[in-house]
């Protein structure tokens, strides 16, 4: 079994480009490494292989090896003071590697994990006068992909520094499969595999999907070897990872980003619009910030979907309890029915009403000024919110809404929201 680490699985490139690069750097010439990707891409991880590789070549880390004679403070990634930097040795009598004087030139290398966009200027700008151009500089900066960003956007560099850009892609299979056979001393059974296709090669989520799935008991290991499925259920371990990526946007993106994962893998601004009730010019903001956070792509076609599919699972699954907090359901009450028409949005609770006096989604789309798609559309979100699916059903919950309400009496009429999505056919 390879004693390799598992966390640099698929980043032999990475590593051999860095190391001409360090090797470059001990020579004299100052660089800077950009290490971006999205969540969970393993960012921190290949940092901190770069710094050991470059310790090990003898770089000296953030100048710890230099003393006080113009010390002057780090950064950290929000800009705040981190510490002291020194740029001299320690003994001002000691000769150098040239035996000239007593100053060294050994190579300096500062890292910074988490840098914010826009930072990187700062940062390089602050350090540039505390580090004398004898002295070569690596940087190895890590940041998130912020797709907002093109491609040549980097702060302006010193003369004759260079630059590398690592963008790093999720894992490919045959590097995903030695993850697994890595962390499960066991080779994975097809239907494992299958399992772990929808993290679409992040790295994180492999991590936290195997280690889960073991913690559960849903992994067994039979006499041949082979590492098998038991039970294919999403582990609280990657349930945790997931939402936590998504609570790091603001309040309405994250109700952008959950309706989204109530749609078809391929989904549109329109559609995700139209199931918020608002417009597109509202929405389209929040999808940029889902795609700076690495949540959502945008395709070629004008298409949309979740960067990873297992996200979109978790998300799915977790739609009733997000709905139920919307509705103002006190926490430790799950198991409250909201009434049915706080399930509805503004535009649904219309459509809702003119189909239950009896108008077809043609009538409904001319009274109401849209299109007979919206209506369509709309329509299944609503057979989807109130787990129905005919107009009679909805009739029926209606009228029964109605009933209550005017009793003021609210009784459970049986609905409750699913967590599986009606999908896209034939007109309901």
């Amino acid at each position: 079994m390879s004693q390799r680490d598992p966390s640099l699985r698929g980043r032999d490139r990475e590593l051999m480009h860095f190391r001409q690069l360090v090797a470059g750097v001990a020579s004299g010439r100052s660089a800077v490494v950009l290490i971006e990707g999205p969540p969970g891409v393993g960012r921190s991880r290949l940092l901190t292989e770069f710094v050991r590789v470059a310790t090990e070549r003898g770089f000296s880390l953030g100048g710890s090896q230099f003393c006080s004679r113009d010390a002057g403070p780090q950064l950290d990634p929000h800009g705040e003071p981190a510490g002291p930097v020194c740029c001299r040795r320690a003994d001002p009598d000691a000769k150098g590697r040239d035996g000239s004087d007593g100053e060294s030139r050994l190579p300096v290398l500062i890292p910074q994990d988490d840098v914010k966009h826009g930072d990187e200027a700062r940062l390089l700008s602050f350090w540039a006068p505390l580090l004398p151009r004898r002295y070569p500089v690596l940087w190895i900066l890590a940041r998130d992909t912020e797709l907002a960003v093109g491609p040549a956007r980097i702060c302006s560099l010193p003369p004759g520094w260079g630059l590398v850009r690592m963008e790093l892609d999720p894992l490919d299979g045959d590097a995903v499969v030695e993850l697994m056979t890595d962390l499960l001393e066991a080779r994975p059974s097809s239907d494992l595999v299958a399992m772990a296709a929808d993290a679409c090669g992040n790295p994180l989520l492999l991590v936290e999907l195997i280690s889960g799935l073991r913690e559960e008991g849903l992994i067994a290991v039979k006499e041949d070897g082979q590492a098998v499925l038991v039970a294919a259920r999403i582990p609280a371990r990657v349930r945790r990872v997931c939402e936590e990526w998504v609570r790091r946007a603001d309040l309405a993106t994250r109700s952008l980003i959950y309706s989204a994962a109530t749609c078809h893998p391929f989904f549109t601004v329109d559609e995700v619009a139209d199931l918020l009730g608002t417009t597109v010019v509202h929405a389209l903001p929040h999808f940029e910030e889902a795609a700076d956070k690495g949540i959502l792509v945008l395709h070629d076609d004008g298409t949309w979907s979740f960067r990873v599919s297992l996200l979109r699972h978790v998300l799915r699954e977790a739609m009733p309890a997000v709905s139920r907090s919307a509705c103002g359901v006190e926490e430790g009450r799950a198991e409250a029915v909201p009434p049915v028409w706080e399930l509805l949005n503004e535009r649904q609770r219309a459509i809702a009403s003119l189909v239950r006096q009896g108008l077809t989604n043609q009538q409904v789309a001319s009274r109401m000024g849209i299109s007979l798609h919206t209506v369509s559309y709309h329509l299944r979100n609503i057979f989807f919110l109130l787990r129905i699916s005919s107009r009679t059903q909805l009739s029926h919950v209606l009228g029964a809404e109605s009933s209550s309400r005017r009793t003021g009496t609210m009784q459970n009429s049986g609905v409750r929201q699913r967590n599986t999505p009606v999908r896209a056919g034939r007109r309901p």
